[in-house]
């Protein structure tokens, strides 16, 4: 797979990272095995640009030596947490990785955000509303901004997408509902904040 990809993309210019993987158990040893194989295997293929892959562990991740750039998913304010445990996530992660001699990677937030039910604008600032949302998303992104470890992030996700058949009763609608703007592509609360905060950049 990675000889077929790297091949085929070589010379395009927005490829600057490689992915090796999203969201695997690199926290265990087979883990690192897996990662260490893939990393070799990528640069064997092209020592040019840098590699990453997402970890939705990052406290307990052992393979983030094995990579350039060190990214993330997490989702507080959403599955878990609240919105304000991003500031304490980010202090123990960042100390986390000062204690490992890790520091000077840069970080990405490669997944976070919640989502909203298009046309749900509440008085209540509540899951599932566009207002929620757009607190989320601004709350982070400001965060994120003036943080000067972090690299770059990515929202997830741009539009609300059919989920497969498997979790659709899990998910409102049988979409995951976390885009910025609908399936018809009609913008939610938190398109116009996050445009705002981009052009302030």
């Amino acid at each position: 797979m990675f000889e077929e990809m790297i091949k085929r993309d070589y010379h395009h210019p927005c490829i600057i990272i490689w992915g090796l993987h999203n969201e695997i158990a690199t926290y265990t040893n087979a883990g690192y095995d897996i990662t260490k194989a893939f990393a070799n295997k990528v640069r064997s293929l092209d020592n040019t640009r840098l590699i990453s892959y997402a970890s939705y562990h990052p406290m307990t991740d052992i393979c983030f030596s094995l990579v350039d750039i060190i990214s993330i998913n997490q989702y507080f304010g959403w599955y878990y947490g609240e919105i304000e445990t991003w500031e304490s996530f980010l202090s123990d992660f960042k100390n986390r990785l000062k204690k490992d001699k890790l520091d000077d990677k840069p970080i990405i937030i490669s997944e976070f955000g919640t989502a909203a039910l298009y046309g749900e604008d509440t008085f209540e600032c509540v899951k599932w509303s566009e207002n929620y949302q757009e607190k989320l998303l601004s709350h982070t992104l400001k965060l994120f901004y003036n943080d000067p470890a972090i690299a770059g992030c990515y929202i997830w996700q741009y539009c609300d997408v059919r989920t497969s058949k498997e979790v659709g009763l899990t998910r409102a609608r049988g979409f995951n509902n976390k885009g910025l703007v609908n399936e018809y592509r009609k913008p939610k609360l938190s398109y116009w904040a996050v445009k705002k905060i981009f052009e302030q950049q």
